[in-house]
């Protein structure tokens, strides 16, 4: 894994300087060795930094020169070698490296070659024949790359926005207050927005050309042929068969992200995603540690050790159990936010940030869950779309809900209320619902919901697969490189989603049982326990926290001095929030959603002030 920067246009020489010396700043993502570009041409500029993880010769090393063409790139392409051999009567390879496939692929083929890579990546591709700058990213949204444009039209690029901010013409950093508005009421926002005014993100599998005409930069979006470049085989229509197709997949899937010259870890939450790589993993390769963090409270529900053991000694793999306390958040909590770049969704980012703390101290690689709850309909809205979709009424539905845990109810409650009083779904629940920053119009709320009630289970799926996923991806993405640490996501691959996207996602939940197919995949690979215990997801106790051990530091953040933010919620509305979540405990979801209000608050605060972020 690696962090690149660039400049393309009139001023990419000007810019020289400002990339070499910003090359430090993404240090963090690529600590073995960095490498620079500037072509006999003014317009170009390409500045890496390696992780070396494939082929750790000096060879592989980034940016990387074929007859003319330069590649700078983050991420890792699976299945390069099927690719290379494809490429033998065009290109003599002197690496082992995806890098140079890609290369290769790139030089000969041009960007359609994208469409047959199997992988995580962002990138840029130069072709000093063409004069051309192509932009790249993965179809699934696994890896980052942000750009901006100059007044002069000149596109600046990089792996994390603190990088490029180093290069913009103006020392003013502003909001986008639409973004904002969008954060404040979803904890989320859309893949290509950016809470930085005038920054964009890639969008999930887009690619653009650059190139300069008459010294103005033109981006040009590239329409990839359509169809599928995975093709998969037909769907059983006997359900044994069913899963036990869906299982040889996932065999593959996972078999596919082991492609390392280094040692691999596993987190291991104990829940069925984490677990089923792990044990597959360690089926097909050795030396395998894993992770799983946990904290000390009075609720059991906190602490998943006993199911990452069982896991741990089913797949004979070392577990190491990071302890997680307030002290933790004290003291890291800026250094997340930096991290971040912005303030992105979830307060696991925290725990997440702990563990790969002390995973980078052992490993460079390291697999995660990600995409078994999408891809499968794992989280309790899917139950209450479930139902949305057969009706309520319903001898299924009916039959469903006697199988409802209790923390289920306020989804299904509330996805009944939203779609029969309001007539709409939603598919994340508001924070601040329909909170006003400067009149902003808050134009991407219609990512977040619909005001049509038809094929509900296919809207909340498609939210999940855009916005959901790729939003905890960025995250997983920024504080995993804090460390040096690689992410892979095996169950979310192109395999696993054109194999997923065949089947009806009501047939995957199975008639309301969440994650019914993948369990069923599961079922013969691990611990009996495990099926049986309740959906976590490496909850954080943050909500008892902040009513407790860091009752001083959220109260420190959020009513001292700080103006910026209480000109986003007025302070006397943040004492409110404070106070009564300090002094009055709700039901557990109702409880859950305030401890968010004063982590999106808390996130607000910090970035306001480290980046120093003009809302004018």
């Amino acid at each position: 894994m690696c962090g690149i920067i660039g400049a393309f246009g009139p001023s990419a020489i000007f810019l020289r300087p400002g990339i070499e010396d910003s090359l430090p700043l993404l240090r963090h993502r690529g600590p073995d060795s960095s490498g620079f570009y500037a072509g006999p041409e003014d317009h170009i500029c390409l500045g890496h930094t390696r992780l070396s993880i494939v082929d750790l010769s000096a060879a592989a090393n980034q940016p990387m020169h074929l007859q003319g063409s330069v590649i700078a790139y983050n991420g890792e392409i699976y299945n390069h070698q099927t690719l290379r051999n494809e490429l033998l009567a065009g290109h003599a390879f002197h690496t082992h490296s995806d890098t140079e496939t890609l290369l290769a692929g790139l030089h000969l083929i041009g960007p359609t070659f994208l469409v047959n890579t199997q992988g995580m990546y962002a990138g840029a591709f130069y072709s000093q024949t063409d004069r051309q700058l192509i932009l790249f990213r993965d179809p699934l949204g696994i890896k980052p790359l942000y750009y901006s444009q100059l007044k002069d039209s000149t596109v600046i690029f990089c792996s994390e926005v603190k990088a490029l901010l180093s290069l913009r013409d103006s020392d003013h950093v502003s909001c986008d207050m639409d973004t904002l508005a969008t954060y404040l009421a979803f904890e989320n926002y859309p893949q290509h927005a950016s809470l930085f005014d005038g920054v964009r993100m890639l969008k999930p599998g887009e690619t653009i050309a650059l190139s300069v005409t008459d010294t103005h930069v033109a981006l040009d979006q590239i329409n990839q042929p359509n169809g599928n470049a995975f093709p998969q085989p037909n769907v059983p229509d006997n359900y044994t068969e069913l899963v036990k197709e869906t299982g040889r997949i996932l065999r593959t899937s996972v078999s596919m992200h082991l492609m390392s010259d280094v040692p691999l870890g596993v987190y291991l939450s104990g829940g069925i995603d984490s677990s089923l790589i792990a044990v597959l993993a360690a089926q097909q390769s050795t030396g395998l540690l894993g992770f799983t963090g946990y904290f000390e409270t009075e609720d059991t529900h906190y602490d998943e050790r006993p199911y990452a053991r069982m896991v741990a000694e089913r797949a004979q793999i070392k577990l190491h159990e990071i302890l997680i306390s307030p002290v933790d958040l004290e003291e890291t909590f800026d250094a997340i936010i930096y991290a971040l770049d912005e303030p992105r969704m979830g307060m696991g980012a925290f725990s997440q940030y702990i563990v790969a703390r002390e995973a980078g101290q052992h490993r460079k690689v390291i697999l995660a869950g990600h995409g078994g709850d999408e891809l499968f309909g794992g989280y309790p809205n899917f139950r209450a779309f479930w139902l949305l979709h057969n009706g309520m009424l319903s001898w299924n539905s009916l039959a469903s809900l006697t199988t409802l845990r209790a923390k289920e109810m306020p989804w299904i409650a509330y996805a009944c209320w939203q779609s029969v009083f309001r007539k709409r779904l939603i598919f994340a629940p508001e924070i601040y619902p329909q909170r006003n920053t400067s009149n902003t119009r808050h134009h991407h709320r219609k990512t977040f919901i619909s005001k049509s009630l038809k094929e509900p289970l296919e809207q909340l799926e498609t939210y999940y697969k855009s916005t959901y996923l790729p939003g905890l991806l960025v995250v997983e993405d920024k504080i995993s490189m804090a460390h040096s640490l690689e992410t892979r996501v095996p169950l979310w691959s192109q395999n696993i989603a054109a194999w997923a996207d065949q089947i009806p996602v009501h047939q995957r939940i199975g008639r309301g049982k969440l994650k019914g197919l993948l369990i069923d995949a599961a079922r013969d690979l691990l611990p009996q326990e495990l099926f049986n215990a309740p959906k976590r997801g490496f909850p954080t106790p943050l909500r008892l926290w902040f009513r407790n051990e860091l009752k001083e530091f959220v109260s420190n953040r959020l009513l001292g001095t700080n103006g910026c933010l209480h000109l986003i919620v007025p302070r006397k509305e943040i004492e409110q929030l404070v106070t009564s979540h300090c002094r009055y405990p709700l039901p557990f979801a109702l409880d859950e959603r305030r401890a968010h209000r004063i982590w999106i608050l808390l996130c607000l605060e910090s970035w306001l002030r480290q980046y120093r972020i003009s809302l004018n």
